[in-house]
């Protein structure tokens, strides 16, 4: 028997795993794949070597991982917002102060807004304050483009959600994004080594079917037979308990491309987007089942340990609400778009590709077995997502269907902190 099982290794259950582990209980994880990390891993395509997914990170999840014992070395780097007309970098540079002091006004409006809860309060979503106090149309498409890695529009993304990602209370730490040296594999394989060195059990390729109530005890059941345990940790989402008008956020689908190394990347930066003009326009059409003659994208070079011929590069981009492929005509034209304005980014791409693969989003599920869906469900009338704890069923979940806000890495391991603390209460009580 154990103390507590937990459900999914993927970093939110690994992060769970780990701090009931730490704490003195002993604890089993389950994963029904056959790697455990979740998105945070690597696959071989044709022999070269691609992130699945795992763009990049907030400081909070180094501090967690230190708390955790996990020795994990993270590079810190920055964003390029790449417009038809202007570039924007994130955290600040000198590059970025030109583009802002083209638009005074419309910064000083801004920051006003935003330190002054009565104004803030006239708006419910980005677009909204955008549209009422922004002038210029490039800068209003960099603060729209806000919108973006929560795959919706920002017609659906909420003022308060946007600045919880941003907030002291859950200290994110994503104002300064940071990649894991090696790769988001090296980070998983860090965290179950300190697990097992802390005495807990992982089994992998195992499947839970059920989660039955045995007395004060719960049963786990997979094809190999049961698990007791006194407290179960579940990474199932909760998507059923969001609020009746809660829909999907956009998929992504990708590019896979490998580069000589004589390409160069910017250096300092992981993320560079492309971002075209009325970030709206598009993103609504996209989200009307309408794939855009112009589109935005975001793509980053793989931090992989170095090869002798190549890096690899992923470049995201999103696909039409409902669509899940392209006919072969619609993909070569989306294909030939992207990497068009990816030369821009990066001059001398097109010389230097050596492998391009194009992945649908049906393509990305049956190769990873794994949803490439960011944000599988959010709501437009409310930031809160179902609590952590499920009375009904009397376990504890973890991952970005519940809360706290944001759908990211940072929001997924703060709700393994969460029902950690929940479970180690309920064991000692």
């Amino acid at each position: 028997m154990y103390d507590a099982i937990v459900i999914g290794a993927g970093l939110a259950g690994l992060a769970a795993g780990l701090r009931l582990q730490q704490s003195g209980l002993q604890v089993l994880i389950l994963e029904r794949r056959e790697v455990p990390g979740g998105l945070c891993g690597t696959r071989m395509l044709d022999g070269y070597e691609f992130v699945i997914a795992c763009n990049d990170f907030g400081t909070g999840l180094e501090r967690e991982l230190s708390e955790l014992g996990v020795q994990v070395r993270f590079k810190r780097v920055r964003t390029r917002f790449t417009l038809e007309r202007e570039v924007y970098e994130l955290p600040p540079t000198g590059r970025m102060m030109l583009s802002l002091a083209r638009h005074p006004g419309d910064v000083w409006r801004l920051l006003r807004t935003l330190k002054n809860p009565a104004l803030l309060g006239q708006y419910e979503t980005l677009a909204q304050l955008v549209h009422g106090r922004i002038r210029s149309p490039d800068f209003a498409d960099f603060l729209n483009s806000f919108a973006y890695p929560s795959s919706r529009t920002p017609e659906d993304l909420r003022i308060d959600e946007l600045l919880a990602g941003f907030s002291k209370e859950y200290a994110y730490g994503y104002d300064q994004s940071i990649i894991p040296e090696g790769g988001p594999g090296v980070l998983v394989q860090r965290m179950v080594e300190r697990f097992e060195a802390l005495g807990g059990k992982l089994l992998l390729r195992t499947e839970c079917t059920g989660i039955s109530i045995r007395g004060d005890l719960k049963a786990v059941a997979t094809a190999g037979g049961e698990y007791i345990a006194r407290q179960v940790v579940t990474s199932e989402p909760r998507w059923g308990s969001f609020p009746a008008d809660a829909k999907p956020g956009l998929a992504l689908g990708m590019i896979h491309l490998a580069v000589k190394k004589s390409l160069p990347f910017p250096q300092g930066f992981h993320t560079i987007t492309w971002f075209p003009r009325n970030v709206v326009g598009w993103m609504r059409s996209l989200d009307e089942g309408q794939m855009p003659e112009a589109f935005g994208f975001h793509l980053f070079a793989s931090d992989l340990p170095p090869k002798p011929d190549y890096y690899s590069i992923n470049l995201y981009l999103p696909f039409p609400r409902g669509v899940e492929e392209f006919s072969p005509e619609e993909r070569q034209r989306v294909e030939r778009y992207a990497l068009e304005k990816a030369e821009r980014l990066l001059p001398g791409l097109q010389a230097a590709l050596l492998y391009q693969r194009f992945v649908s989003v049906k393509e990305y599920s049956q190769l990873h077995g794994l949803s490439c869906y960011p944000v599988p469900a959010f709501s437009k009338t409310s930031v809160h997502k179902a609590p952590g704890y499920d009375p009904a069923r009397d376990v504890f979940h973890v991952g970005n269907s519940v809360h706290p806000p944001g759908e990211h890495a940072g929001a997924a391991v703060l709700s393994a902190r969460l029902a950690a603390k929940a479970v180690l209460r309920r064991v000692r009580t």
